[in-house]
């Protein structure tokens, strides 16, 4: 999950350069849009999108 998490940061930089901090939905919602498949190859949700940014947030502290 590390590994898939850390493969989608450039995508979420990206999303989040062009539009701002948006909500989850919002960000999940984009990533449908751009056929990002999750992690299990299901559709994107808001909750999804709050556990990728946290999981990215915790590898980033472990990184400092």
């Amino acid at each position: 999950a590390d590994a898939f998490a850390l493969a989608l940061e450039p995508t979420l930089r990206e999303i989040e350069d062009a539009h701002g901090r948006i909500s989850d939905r919002r960000t999940a919602a984009i990533l449908i849009e751009r056929d990002v498949p999750t992690a299990s190859g299901g559709t994107w949700t808001g909750v999804q999108v709050a556990n990728l940014r946290a999981r990215l947030d915790r590898l980033r502290g472990l990184q400092a």
